[in-house]
């Protein structure tokens, strides 16, 4: 793995910064005389942080506004300077520039009488120091910048093109261009949290009231089941019973058909006998136990 794929892989585990400003110490070169400036105001900014120790660089993927604010002086050489020209580079790490852009901007025009009526309202503030007579202008060098994947950039170099140009700070900034989620958690955090726990507990909520309703449905089932299950095993043993209590009067009219079938047997086997008559001679010609027997058949008769 070379160093290029191992710091793309180091930027995409940093964090997104919203936003990186750096000073712009502007240079140039003075004229063999000695006075004047002979050269245009540049300035080559590194994305250090404050202390020096850590390069912070742009999070490969996200767009970028880049703006370069000058802060000038109200003199009469940057009211009459006209028109001049802001030049931004960025390089990466071997040097090499990934991107330049120019913009041109001016001072912007005031009037004698304007001018007047600031210096009137203002004046007890600029006599104590809290305020000074100088003007601010920001230039937007780049909408919409987004870094170089496999060549990021670790600083910029900022020019500004013009000799009679007087300068009392200037400033670079690289602000984040967030978009749906991200400008609402940067812009409302406070909102966008309260948005963000309470669609959570919804959601939690909504997911334990069909938790409860399916236990609520299985319960039911099952309740279902045992009550089914229940009045199966009542249905059966009442069935048990209507078999054994047919199967008790079938054995039972059995029992009595056979008794009279054996009745009726011995019944053809003894002598009929209707008539007293007949008891004297059956003493005679059988034994003394049939002779009893015919005597109780013909009481009951």
């Amino acid at each position: 793995m070379n160093k290029t794929s191992r710091f793309g892989i180091r930027m995409r585990t940093k964090s997104l910064k919203p936003e990186i400003k750096r000073p712009v110490h502007l240079t140039y070169n003075v004229c063999s005389s000695g006075v004047g400036v002979c050269s245009f105001p540049s300035a080559n900014v590194t994305f250090w942080n404050d202390e020096g120790t850590i390069q912070e660089v742009l999070t490969v993927g996200q767009a970028y506004m880049v703006d370069v604010e000058l802060e000038l002086p109200d003199s009469s050489a940057n009211r009459n300077l006209g028109m001049f020209q802001v030049s931004v580079k960025m390089y990466d790490r071997t040097g090499q520039v990934s991107l330049t852009t120019q913009r041109t901007a001016m001072v912007r025009y005031r009037s004698i009488v304007l001018r007047m009526l600031d210096l009137l309202l203002w004046i007890p503030f600029y006599f104590v120091g809290i305020s000074e007579q100088k003007h601010s202008i920001m230039i937007n060098m780049f909408t919409h910048y987004v870094d170089d994947y496999y060549h990021p950039s670790v600083g910029a170099t900022v020019e500004v093109q013009s000799h009679k140009i007087e300068i009392y700070t200037a400033t670079i900034t690289f602000s984040a261009k967030f978009s749906g989620l991200k400008y609402l958690l940067y812009h409302w955090p406070v909102l966008s949290g309260l948005c963000a726990f309470s669609v959570n507990v919804l959601i939690l909520a909504l997911g334990l009231a069909v938790a409860a309703y399916q236990r609520t449905e299985t319960l039911q089932k099952i309740t279902a089941a045992v009550q089914i299950t229940e009045k199966a095993e009542v249905t059966v043993k009442n069935d048990q019973k209507t078999f054994a209590s047919s199967s008790t009067m079938t054995e039972d009219k059995n029992i009595s058909q056979t008794s009279k079938i054996e009745i009726n047997a011995e019944d053809d086997t003894l002598p009929l006998i209707q008539e007293p008559l007949d008891f004297d001679f059956a003493v005679e010609n059988t034994d003394t136990e049939v002779v009893n027997e015919l005597r109780q058949r013909s009481i009951q008769h």
